[in-house]
């Protein structure tokens, strides 16, 4: 009897530990949605931003550039870099001319435009640098340190009439293949014209949802609605299979080819639309799963402070 009682009590024990063990493997899966940067979950060709890290990896050197910044007021220059921590801190963590002065400091009174932003995956990808820049002044997107909407804590890029429209683009060309993938996270204010968030190529339509709502080469909304959205899409040319995701939902679109041309964000001149611009990147020849594109978005979304899971 008492050995049947300790074999009672060992089952017991083992259920109990087999099934906090399952519980813990449950839990332990999870993060494969919720990793810190967009590099940790998919390899880009070419990634931009002045909010965040590409990847852990980038962030864990605090030495990533972002982007250069031009104060209007005596078009000084500034380079701003990721903390460790994997944000851009404008207020902490990024000094401008000394090793004390922040660049909210540093911009004091005055305005702060974007004259390049770097390609933080270093893919190489390009017959020069896939870095984006924009040597004319009066084109060069308008930084804002608040005012973005999500969070309402993180900068964003800025681009639209008061801005005289705005584009940064590569020096060197990148010539895609059959398939490549779309990453974008955007907030449209005001206006529905056409706006190229990012593109491996000159085409003016690279993802199109086939109501020509959502294009993952540029409109985040053909109505102003001032919300952040993730975009993140997978183009397979020849085939139907086109997939759009947006916020989580995917929806099957239309494509044209890719053509060899420059790498491009916020492609916006002559432009009557407001357009706020968090990051986005490309990965060629690769079509992101669903698994991909939606572990993407619930980071994005988490990130930008625009709800949770997708």
């Amino acid at each position: 009897m008492r050995v049947f009682s300790a074999i009672c009590a060992a089952l017991i024990l083992w259920g109990a530990a087999a099934l906090a063990q399952m519980q813990s493997s449950i839990v332990w899966d999870a993060p494969q949605h919720t990793a810190g940067f967009p590099g940790d979950i998919a390899t880009f060709t070419a990634w931009y931003s002045c909010t965040r890290a590409y990847s852990a990896a980038i962030a864990a050197t605090g030495t990533q550039k972002a982007c250069d910044l031009r104060r209007v007021s005596d078009n000084a220059t500034c380079t701003v870099l990721v903390g460790t921590n994997g944000n851009v801190d404008y207020t902490v963590g990024t000094p401008c001319n000394s090793n004390t002065q922040t660049v909210t400091a540093w911009i004091g009174a005055s305005s702060a435009r974007v004259s390049k932003v770097y390609d933080q995956s270093s893919g190489n990808a390009c017959t020069g640098s896939c870095d984006v820049l924009q040597a004319t002044a009066g084109n060069q997107p308008l930084l804002l340190l608040t005012g973005c909407g999500g969070s309402g804590t993180l900068p964003c890029i800025q681009i639209g009439p008061s801005q005289g429209g705005a584009e940064l683009a590569s020096v060197g060309n990148t010539t895609p293949s059959a398939n490549a993938s779309i990453s974008a996270v955007a907030n449209r204010s005001a206006g529905t014209q056409q706006i190229e968030l990012v593109v491996p190529a000159v085409a003016r339509y690279i993802l199109a949802h086939a109501a020509n709502a959502w294009d993952c080469a540029g409109d985040i909304a053909v109505a102003a609605d001032a919300t952040w959205h993730a975009a993140n899409c997978s183009l397979i040319t020849g085939t139907g299979n086109t997939l759009i995701n947006i916020d989580g939902v995917d929806t099957s679109g239309t494509q044209s080819t890719p053509s060899a041309g420059k790498s491009q964000i916020l492609n916006a001149l002559g432009d009557t639309s407001t357009v706020l611009f968090g990051e986005g990147g490309f990965e060629d020849n690769v079509a992101w799963t669903l698994g991909t594109r939606v572990a993407l978005c619930h980071n994005q979304r988490v990130y930008y402070g625009t709800g949770g899971s997708c």
